[in-house]
């Protein structure tokens, strides 16, 4: 009994310390895709209109941060006249509106007013921060 317990016990202690499996990055030749559609130059996503899903004005793109594979991970959208930024995951991005535009799926005025403010002096990598952070 106590050799089961000692291997069972020996079996999650080997587990919990195990690293996790790399996430694959895509490849760099690989478009982003986002609100459904590749996207060749993501610098394109800056300044544009941020439309919530009841159609009324967020704000404006004012960056784009980036995972660990330099693939977007969220839109900084700038509240306006308030000067407030929140982080808006990228996969919220429904739809390209025109040139101008994005359209957000599950994201109202109210909704983004909950949203912590985003911190521009993190630690992030970013397409406006010319020096990444290191890793």
């Amino acid at each position: 009994m106590r050799a089961l317990a000692a291997g069972a016990l020996a079996t999650l202690l080997g587990a919990a310390i195990l690293p996790a499996p790399a996430v694959a990055c895509p490849s760099p030749d690989e478009l982003a895709v986002i609100g459904g559609q590749p996207l060749s130059d993501l610098d394109d996503l800056i300044d544009r209109v941020v439309v919530g899903s009841d159609g009324r004005r967020l704000g404006t793109v004012e960056d784009v941060t980036l995972d660990d594979c330099r693939t977007p991970k969220d839109i900084i959208v700038s509240e306006g006249s308030s000067g407030r930024a929140v982080a808006i995951p990228v996969q919220l991005i429904r739809a390209e509106v025109g040139e101008d535009e994005l359209q957000l799926s599950d994201m109202t005025v109210a909704a983004m007013h909950a949203l912590p403010s985003y911190d521009r002096e993190a630690a992030v990598t970013s397409l406006g921060r010319e020096n990444a952070p290191p890793r």
